[in-house]
């Protein structure tokens, strides 16, 4: 591979540190998982946090806390944009892992890092791949990934990382081999020989035990701790190796020869019930008997029968005991095992299994050391000072003050919302006056129109009957006018009544009517409309509202949510969330603030725990041995290795285990935290970039498929982000000596080598590699000053062939003929090419010569 590789750890490194590593091929940046543990360590998000904007991918090998814990984090308040890769089964369960996670956290102290909407906007961004499927990563950078199987847990991956189909990349952490009940081992079939490979040392002083002795063990204990009438508390992660336990248990209970099955089994974490349904649908990620099993018969392993599935310490204690309980929290710093080991330590009669090891400043690192110092029957102290977390209700004056404040924010909310809706409605109305304006001034007109038509009819009616000439009539006031047209002339006798017929899409307020019939202007016989010049908007004192029509649109009518919304029915005691745009919000708003169930606050307080309950540590962890880890290597035999992820003395101990054995070609890397190491396959390579000022001056010349040109320019160490065109001298970096020639000898690398600032190794050892400025620098290539650029030879590239050289001779109307290793051009020239790359032209002088030596310069280019 000819790219510019670099790795730097961020996390993971000579420790039980979540692995969180960079890796840098040519501009391209990956991020190779990216978990988190229980100390939320903010140092080395920092560390990330620079990073960000220039990480072009994430890819995540397992769906864990320790492989993706700090996903959430980046995406919600560091604003993490790039695609995130994983595998199916990878993506669902991880989500359930961090929910657990972030519940466990939540019901015991105020956690603010993130939240569950930061969670899903994590996987919603997440790209599920399937195994051996190749994809290119996003952008022009021609790299390509793929998941391959890596067994440990339920869709965990291998990640090989190519470019163009060239040398491979392979990133493979946690991974097991061995095939057990719900899973297949990994695979390395469609892996090569890796150019550069990363892998942990994490059990390269560990050897697991049998797996039969395994199983057998904790049927043992459970057996015995059961029939002593005590509670056994097994100490699991969320939705990882769970899986493995629960199926394994399950068949134990479900074999009625062990006597297992007359005591009660659970699975506690808050999402118990979920990781079993996503487990049901992923079959065809499980082992190929599985698979056998479920094609034939359909047969379901993960039905779990007798598991019964618990999301709450209360449901726990409704069942009833002796009991064997899977609770999650591997860690045991939070969540469910955390708080059933407080509670159960102290009885003798129970019994602590831990099946995983963790960091030994948490809880259930210490815990895996009391196991091995009380199998070994060494001294050890059964007690442990914790610090606990407690959520707490609130009583007294906190009580009160916590009350008086919330009936404060309740009553502030209520008058909001009455403000809300009184301006609400004031807007409604000016909205109808603005909406019935144009209405309202087609209405006057009509109403003056009919007015004026109404009141002629009745002059010559009166006219007819009294026999009276018309102007008698005109000078009647208005009033009498329409007092006439309702009511007879004769007291006795009542008249046929005459009626404005309007029509009824014409809305008017009853104000703005009777304007028309009593305004200032009562003696103009075609009404008030004629002084007025149109409808004047005012502010009526008492207006009439004419309800309006409900819209209808092209479907029908148009329908109000509203009207269909479900109200829950709200607890004794609690306050009802009212809706402001409801039409009974005004008794929602009047509703007088009451108590709601009582409040709680968290403390902490730092406890001792006297351990008297029984803990073993049986190894359910899922990964390779140290046997295992170094014949992997011994037959991939990559040419450059990293290894991450484990203790100082193991990584000390497997390079050394490589570098005896021949394992590694090239070089064994064992970096520090944020140590870069240069993992480029391919030595002797240097990566240059051309300014922008110097692009524009360069002038190409094409040969074959090639633009090439001549560069007089210095070379200058910069910020590949700085837009600064002016170089220092403090930049400029000075030629490179040639050295004396020697013969070249094979690299020799030895220990010291390997493990890289072996002399500075102790008490610092696991502090971070300050950051040196310079190394965030690139090459850059700036032009010269013009009276500084010396002067060059011309050069002619390209190497033709005098076969192709005759042929053009003979298509330009020269005879070129072969004679004694010369080409004879006409008996002018004779061109001869006696080694590579030179070509000798001789002739008379003659205006031929220069054409055929014209003909044979246009076959180079020249620069």
């Amino acid at each position: 591979m000819t790219s510019i590789i670099h790795v730097e750890p961020l996390s993971g490194v000579r420790g039980h540190g979540p692995p969180c590593y960079l890796l840098t091929v040519d501009d391209v940046r990956i991020l190779l998982d990216c978990g988190w543990d229980e100390k939320f360590d903010m140092e080395y998000i920092d560390e990330l946090k620079r990073e960000i904007p220039r990480i072009n991918a994430v890819l995540i090998s397992y769906g864990d806390v320790a492989h993706c814990g700090a996903l959430p984090y980046l995406v919600g308040k560091l604003e993490l944009k790039c695609p995130i890769y994983s595998t199916v089964p990878v993506a669902k369960m991880g989500q359930l892992a961090l929910y657990d996670w972030l519940q466990g956290h939540l019901l015991n102290e105020e956690f603010d890092l993130f939240k569950f909407t930061d969670i899903d906007a994590v996987f919603d961004r997440v790209e599920q791949l399937k195994y051996n499927q190749t994809v290119p990563l996003r952008g022009d950078n021609g790299l390509q990934i793929t998941a391959l199987p890596a067994g440990h847990s339920l869709g965990g991956a291998i990640w090989r990382i190519t470019k163009g189909g060239d040398e491979e990349i392979v990133y493979a952490v946690d991974f097991n081999h061995k095939k057990e009940r719900h899973l297949n081992g990994c695979t390395f079939e469609n892996v090569g020989r890796p150019a550069l490979m990363i892998t942990d040392a994490y059990n390269a002083l560990y050897n697991q035990p049998r797996r039969k002795n395994r199983d057998e063990q904790i049927v043992t204990q459970l057996l015995a701790t059961l029939r002593d009438g005590g509670d056994c508390l097994v100490v699991i992660d969320t939705a990882g190796r769970v899986l493995e336990i629960a199926h394994l248990l399950d068949q134990m209970w479900a074999n009625q020869e062990i006597g297992l099955s007359t005591y009660n089994l659970v699975m506690l974490s808050s999402v118990a019930s979920s990781v079993i349904e996503t487990a049901k649908s992923s079959i065809e990620w499980m082992a190929d008997k599985i698979q056998k099993d479920f094609e034939k018969g359909r047969v379901n392993p993960f039905h779990l029968k007798n598991v019964k599935q618990c999301h709450s310490l209360g449901e726990l204690n409704r069942v009833r005991s002796p009991k064997v309980v899977l609770a999650s929290g591997i860690d045991m710093e939070s969540g469910f095992s955390r708080e059933l080991f407080l509670d159960w330590s102290a009885d003798t009669r129970n019994m602590c299994i831990l099946t995983d090891r963790s960091n030994d400043s948490f809880l259930g690192g210490k815990l895996v050391k009391m196991a091995e110092l009380r199998e070994a029957k060494k001294p050890s102290s059964n007690t442990l000072v914790l610090q606990v977390n407690q959520r707490v209700k609130l009583d007294g004056r906190e009580l009160a003050d916590y009350f008086e404040k919330k009936k404060a924010e309740h009553e502030k909310a209520r008058k909001e919302r009455q403000e809300q809706k009184r301006r609400k409605e004031t807007a409604e109305i000016v909205d109808d006056y603005d909406s019935d304006d144009e209405d309202a001034a087609a209405a006057a007109r009509a109403v003056a129109e009919v007015s004026a038509l109404a009141a002629a009819e009745e002059r010559e009616r009166l006219e007819h009957e009294s026999g009276h000439p018309a102007n008698v009539a005109s000078s009647m006031s208005l009033e009498q006018l329409q007092q006439s047209m309702y009511s007879g002339i004769n007291g006795q006798q009542q008249t046929r009544k005459r009626k404005l017929h309007i029509h009824t899409s014409l809305k008017l307020a009853l104000g703005d009517y009777l304007s028309y019939f009593h305004g200032p202007d009562r003696h103009s016989a075609a009404g008030p409309y004629t002084i007025y010049r149109g409808i004047k908007r005012r502010r009526i004192a008492f207006p009439a509202m004419v309800q309006k029509t409900k819209p209808w649109s092209e479907y029908g009518e148009i329908i109000d949510p509203e009207d269909y919304t479900v109200i829950e029915e709200v607890k004794t005691g609690t306050i009802k969330q009212s809706n402001a745009d409801s039409d009974d919000s005004d008794a929602e708003n009047d509703r007088p603030f009451a108590l709601e169930d009582v409040p709680t606050k968290c403390i902490q307080k730092v406890v001792k725990v006297e351990v008297l309950c029984k803990v073993y540590f049986i190894d359910f962890e899922g990964r390779c041995d140290a046997e295992s880890v170094k014949k992997l290597l011994d037959v991939r035999k990559p040419r450059k290795l990293v290894l991450v992820h484990g203790t100082k003395e193991a990584t000390k101990h497997l390079a050394k285990f490589c570098i005896d054995n021949n394992v590694v070609q090239d070089q064994v890397f064992t970096p520090r935290l944020n140590e870069s190491i240069d993992a480029t396959v391919e030595s002797r390579i240097i990566q240059v970039k051309l300014s922008e000022n110097l692009m524009k001056f360069l002038k190409f010349n094409k040969i074959r498929d090639v633009d090439v040109c001549w560069i007089n320019a210095k070379l200058v160490r910069r910020d590949p982000f700085s837009r600064n065109l002016t170089v220092t001298s403090s930049e400029v970096r000075q030629p490179i000596q040639p050295a004396v020639s020697a013969p070249v000898e094979p690299m020799e690398v030895d220990a010291k080598v390997v493990n890289g600032n072996e002399e500075n190794e102790g008490e610092d050892d696991d502090r971070r590699v300050e950051r040196n400025p310079e190394d965030e620098r690139v090459l850059f290539l700036e032009t010269q000053p013009p009276e500084q650029q010396q002067p060059h030879r011309s050069l002619y590239i390209n190497d033709p062939k005098l076969t192709d050289v005759k042929a053009l001779l003979n298509q330009k109307g020269f005879q070129a003929e072969f004679s004694s290793g010369y080409l004879f051009v006409e008996n002018v020239a004779a061109i001869q090419r006696p080694t590579a790359g030179v070509f000798s032209i001789e002739g008379r002088n003659c205006m031929d010569y220069y054409r055929i030596r014209d003909i044979v310069k246009s076959q180079f280019a020249v620069i």
